[in-house]
C-alpha cells in the first residue's frame, strides 16, 4: 500500500489537471502537480526550473498518465535514496526532445543504476516500460556525488510540435 498511495497521487493529479474546462494537460504544470505530491510525501526540498516554453507544451492526451507515474517513480526513488538534500528538476529542450532531469544528491561510491539489469516489477523497469514506447527513454548520469534521471520525450510525444521554437 505504501508504494501504490504516490501511484495513485500520480494520477490524482493529472486527473485533478484536467479538471476544468479543458482536457488538456500541460507539461509544466504537471511536472509541478507531481513534485508537490512528493513535497507533500516525503518533505523533501524541491527545486524546478522548467523555462516558459516547456512550461506550456501540451502532451498527448495518452502520455500524460504514463509521464505523470514515472516522475512520480523518479522523485520517490529519489527521496528514499537521496543523501537527504534538496532534489532538483530542471527541463530544457534539446534536439527536438524535451529533457526533463530529477537530480539528487548521493552518497559517493553509489553505483548509477542498472536500467537493462535492473530486477523485473522493479521501480526502473516500470518507470522505464511506461515511457513512449520509441519516443521517449530514461538514462542516469553520475557526476561527483550528484546522480541524474534523465528521461527523454520526443517532440512526437507533444501536440503540435510545428509550433515549437528551437530556442526553449
Amino acid at each position: 500500500m505504501d508504494e501504490l498511495d504516490p501511484q495513485l497521487r500520480a494520477i490524482a493529479t493529472v486527473h485533478g489537471l484536467k479538471a476544468g474546462a479543458s482536457t488538456v494537460v500541460y507539461l509544466g504544470p504537471l511536472i509541478q502537480s507531481v513534485a508537490e505530491n512528493a513535497r507533500l510525501l516525503y518533505g523533501a526540498s524541491i527545486e524546478i526550473n522548467v523555462p516558459e516554453r516547456l512550461r506550456l507544451l501540451e502532451l498527448q492526451e495518452e502520455e500524460s498518465v504514463p509521464l505523470a507515474l514515472v516522475l512520480n517513480e523518479l522523485l520517490c526513488n529519489a527521496c528514499k535514496h537521496g543523501a537527504g538534500d534538496a532534489l532538483e528538476i530542471r527541463s530544457s529542450w534539446d534536439n527536438g526532445a524535451a529533457m526533463i532531469a530529477v537530480v539528487n544528491s548521493v552518497a559517493r561510491g553509489v553505483p548509477v543504476p542498472d536500467i537493462d539489469g535492473a530486477a523485473p516489477g522493479s521501480g526502473i523497469v516500470r518507470a522505464r516500460l511506461l515511457l513512449p514506447h520509441g519516443r521517449g527513454s530514461l538514462r542516469y548520469e553520475l557526476d561527483g556525488d550528484r546522480i541524474s534521471a534523465i528521461i527523454r520525450l520526443d517532440e512526437s510525444v507533444f501536440e503540435a510540435p510545428a509550433n515549437r521554437g528551437r530556442d526553449a
